[in-house]
């Protein structure tokens, strides 16, 4: 399986990601220590057994990882190192990722919920015209990569050609305000660096 194309499928069904989000029992973590001059685990800011038992919050309600910190570390000298030190001598990235946190874990979880739900699918005998139906088709239309290597650059010829007769600024303008081609540089507004108290506009390549 190809995994930037299963990757991409997954971005593309995203009301079935919702559905995965909704269902399914998260791997049960182990409850924080109480938090330093917390008087006991009663204190509704701090996770609890049941708080991070069977279908409840993964990190339970006090919003991070206390094991993850490094307490030996004074915040103001590393905060970083601080706050996520432990955590980060004890993870180790996988090989095939650039980076990895808890978003990225939350990130794969889902993909295999989705990737689980959408071969469910597929074992189903849908009703033709079901929001099923069209979500298998689509999933194996995209997952078909000899079909799709076997068709090379044709599908994407008129695209290409499109790109290729641009003549000037103006054109390209007009191109990238269309569907399916997308702007070159991205525009974002965000607070002025010189003067946060205001914003501004910010570009970038896309």
């Amino acid at each position: 399986m190809n995994a930037g194309r299963f990757a991409l499928l997954i971005a593309g069904t995203s009301i079935t990601i919702l559905a995965a989000a909704c269902s399914g029992s998260p791997t049960v973590h182990e409850s924080a220590p109480i938090a330093d001059g917390a008087d006991d685990a009663d204190d509704p800011g701090l996770a609890t057994d049941e708080d991070v038992s069977g279908d409840g919050p993964r990190f339970g309600t006090f919003g991070f990882d206390f094991d993850g910190m490094n307490r030996d570390v004074a915040p103001g000298d590393d905060f970083y190192t601080f706050a996520s030190g432990t955590w980060a001598e004890e993870t180790e990235i996988p090989s095939d990722l650039s980076r990895y946190g808890v978003f990225d874990t939350l990130r794969l979880e889902v993909e295999e919920q989705v990737n689980q739900l959408i071969l469910a699918i597929l074992e189903a005998d849908a009703d033709p015209g079901s929001n099923e139906q069209l979500v298998g088709d689509f999933y194996t239309s995209w997952m078909d990569v000899e079909t799709i290597n076997a068709a090379g650059l044709e599908p994407a010829k008129p695209y290409l050609e499109r790109i290729a007769s641009i003549e000037d600024h103006g054109e390209a303008a007009d191109l990238m305000s269309e569907i399916h081609f997308p702007s070159i540089y991205g525009v974002r507004i965000l607070p002025d660096p010189q003067d946060p108290t205001v914003y501004t506009v910010g570009a970038s390549q896309s």
